[in-house]
């Protein structure tokens, strides 16, 4: 599907459409042009040991979710070191234990990237944007979600690879409910305008990447995120639901919780190595560890990841 492709290797961890971008600008002479169609198709289990957010580990829900997506993307060199593309994403995931929280989505990216200069180690800098609709199975749950952000990266030699960047996120939910307030999450006769949906959230986030090539075909990432924004929580109702300003319901997943928004902090440490067995097909392993910290409970998540990918 390709035309005139104007490198030869291929990262397998990365997504598609931003690896054709990151190899063409390390790449290009001043008389190479590229125009290129990319496909991705995926296929993972993701195993989170606290899918419903909870405080105590009395309330920690498992949940294993098996997710298959596809990613049609198109990469256009706009200039000699500046490239555009867009990319079209599907997904279908099944939790198998809580078949509310299974969900269709879909979304759309753009991406910009330019390179400052010639040779693997000059600074690239990418800008990228992206909407995306998130359908669960309960209803509460579905948001048209927004991301943007900016990256900055280059090869501090020729098997290290370092990124820093910024994102901004916001989620807009698309149903609508009655207000519940009150220490025990049942009051309706609450403050006119004082509650809002507690999926109606936004964030902002720093992030900091690590990526070694430690052979060939081996690629080993570490990632670190610090986000400071809302967040939604899942829990028993109790005094705690004071300190919250969201519309509160008891949950339809998880009997006999309600659902809060608060602000939080978040820190996320990824670790992630990808194997290409064979030309552009690969095997990914990560492990997720996220710690959120709000002004009335803190709380962790594990989340191991298992998956294979391959790009046309």
């Amino acid at each position: 599907m390709r035309k005139k492709i104007c490198f030869t290797s291929f990262v397998s961890s990365l997504p598609t459409v931003l690896l054709a971008t990151i190899l063409s600008m390390s790449t290009l002479g001043p008389k190479c042009a590229e125009a290129s169609w990319l496909l991705d198709l995926r296929a993972l289990a993701e195993r989170n040991d606290n899918i419903n957010n909870t405080k105590a580990a009395a309330g920690m829900k498992t949940g294993t979710a098996y997710i298959a997506g596809a990613s049609l993307g198109y990469f256009e060199q706009i200039a000699t070191y500046t490239g555009a593309s867009i990319d079209v994403d599907l997904e279908n995931a099944t939790v198998s234990e809580y078949d509310g929280l299974s969900r269709m989505s879909g979304g759309l990216s753009l991406n910009l990237g330019h390179k400052f200069g010639v040779g693997p180690q000059s600074l690239r800098m990418d800008m990228r944007a992206s909407y995306r609709i998130e359908d669960f199975k309960d209803n509460h749950r579905d948001i048209n979600s927004l991301t943007a952000g900016l990256t900055g990266s280059l090869w501090a030699t020729e098997r290290l690879n370092m990124l820093i960047g910024y994102e901004y996120d916001r989620n807009s939910p698309r149903e609508t409910f009655e207000a519940y307030c009150g220490s025990d999450g049942k009051t309706t006769d609450c403050s006119p305008g004082s509650y809002s949906n507690p999926y109606d959230t936004s964030g902002n986030t720093v992030l900091a990447r690590l990526s070694f090539l430690l052979t060939e075909a081996d690629n080993l990432i570490f990632e670190y995120r610090f986000r400071r924004g809302e967040v939604a929580v899942d829990f028993v109702p109790g005094a705690s639901l004071r300190n919250s300003r969201t519309s509160i319901w008891y949950d339809h997943v998880f009997s006999n919780y309600a659902t809060a928004r608060y602000q939080a902090d978040t820190q996320s440490f990824n670790i992630g190595l990808s194997r290409e067995i064979y030309r552009q097909f690969s095997l990914n392993l990560d492990y997720l560890r996220v710690n959120t910290n709000s002004s009335w409970a803190n709380y962790e998540n594990n989340i191991f990841r298992f998956g294979a990918a391959y790009a046309f």
